[in-house]
């Protein structure tokens, strides 16, 4: 007779075999006491390496024919899901391996590989605007190299993006105002370094350093008959003062002599 230890002990066997965790098998296990004990199985797709899921498959037929030899009722049903992990690449994953396998620790080593790796990678990608992580050799083999890389590269995509932000705020204040400003690149500039360094949104940022400028821009059109400003980096530095130098000089216009 098979009993609960003996068939215990053959799916862990092969769980080892296998390369698989011996705390999923025992869970798996707890359910021998039922007809049909159901083990799903999650493994890449390396029909021909030495951990393939498929020694678990042989070893719950071998135990479901003594099962079967023995009269028993019950049986030991293998469900193998293989896929490739997803986001590394195959040399990536090798060095992780080996990494692991110096640690000397089981399972425990690929952790400890998993958070020397990205521990630093938590912390700066978050917020970082990029949506995913492709992990490569390189990035096994010079992680902060390919970190500060990464960021560099998400620094440059988000300034792209408050830019167009900045113009939408433009647009939106021509629309909403019929006055158009336009931001200079010196503006720009500007702007995006506030946005980034305060952690704001642009439209956040210019509704806060602008919110006075419909009043004023609008008196200036009654004084000038001017529609379009131009604002420069002075404007985003000193909002206030950029303004009212604006409003002043459409009472007292400059005369063409003095401004030659």
């Amino acid at each position: 007779m098979l009993h609960w230890k003996t068939g215990k002990v053959a799916l862990l066997a092969a769980a080892a075999l296998a390369g698989c965790s011996a705390a999923s098998i025992v869970a798996a296990t707890r359910a021998l006491a039922q007809n049909t004990v159901k083990l799903e199985l999650w493994s890449r797709q390396d029909p021909s390496g030495p951990l393939r899921a498929g020694n678990v498959v042989k070893a719950a037929e071998r135990l479901n024919k003594e099962l079967a030899a023995e009269g028993s009722a019950k049986r030991v049903q293998v469900v193998v899901r293989e896929s490739p992990a997803p986001g590394f690449d195959d040399d990536a994953l090798r060095l992780m391996a080996e990494a692991a396998a110096e640690e000397k620790t089981g399972a425990r080593g690929l952790l400890t590989v998993f958070e020397k790796l990205f521990r630093d990678y938590k912390y700066y990608l978050a917020g970082s605007g990029l949506s995913q992580l492709r992990v490569t050799a390189e990035l096994v083999r010079e992680p902060k190299r390919v970190l500060d890389r990464l960021m560099a590269e998400s620094h440059e995509h988000t300034g792209k993006a408050l830019e167009v932000s900045a113009h939408q705020f433009a647009d939106r204040f021509k629309k909403e105002y019929g006055l158009e400003v336009m931001f200079d690149d010196s503006a720009l500039r500007r702007l995006v370094d506030r946005a980034q360094t305060e952690r704001m949104t642009m439209a956040e940022l210019c509704a806060h350093l602008f919110k006075d400028y419909q009043f004023g821009l609008s008196l200036i059109q009654k004084n000038s008959g001017q529609k379009k400003f131009v604002l420069n980096a002075e404007a985003v530095d000193a909002p206030d003062k950029f303004l009212s130098d604006l409003v002043v000089r459409s009472y007292y216009p400059v005369a063409p002599a003095q401004k030659a």
